[in-house]
């Protein structure tokens, strides 16, 4: 749920899929359809084992080329263009419409400083809910072996009323000064 709040403003481009399906039958063989879903899969992998990319959106794009893949199969099969294309993005953007709509009256999760160190990212969160005030968070990442993978490894709730600038994270007793780091 948290990550359809943090990227809320990704959900109407799914009512594309049957829109980039139908472009990806007239464009693309059969082959090449079947190759690029079976590439796509695999970079898919890593979410199983609770790694996620540097770049923060990319399991969306991922997961929205799959589904256009798998989807302009469906289409191949369909000789008609409205009930197979134009109906479904009709429908998908009304659907998902609401849930952008609802989605952001919950609230939004926004980054507001970020630090690297060695290798270690830090990142400042603004949790802000429907109501009251935001939760400020650090959350603590740890790069992978190979340097496009990151994995959330511990959260911290800004709780200090007195301007410290140590941050401790229980993971390996992580301190983290951020005073030093601006």
């Amino acid at each position: 749920m948290l990550f359809a709040i943090q990227y809320s403003q990704f959900i109407l481009l799914f009512s594309t899929v049957p829109l980039l399906a139908w472009i990806i039958r007239h464009s693309l063989s059969n082959k090449f359809v079947i190759h690029l879903l079976s590439i796509d899969i695999v970079f898919l992998f890593p979410i199983l084992t609770g790694y996620t990319y540097v770049i923060d959106y990319m399991y969306i794009l991922l997961f929205y080329i799959a589904l256009s893949c798998s989807y302009s199969f469906v289409v191949r099969r369909s000789a008609r263009v409205f009930s197979s294309v134009v109906l479904p993005s009709i429908v998908l953007f009304g659907i998902l419409g609401f849930i952008t709509f609802v989605l952001t009256m919950a609230g939004s999760i926004s980054v507001e400083r970020e630090w690297e160190i060695k290798e270690y990212k830090v990142r400042y969160l603004r949790d802000q809910g429907f109501s009251g005030r935001p939760l400020m968070k650090y959350e603590l990442y740890k790069y992978g072996s190979i340097p496009i993978f990151i994995k959330h490894v511990d959260t911290k709730v800004d709780d200090d009323t007195t301007s410290n600038c140590v941050v401790k994270f229980e993971y390996k007793n992580l301190t983290f000064n951020k005073c030093d780091s601006n």
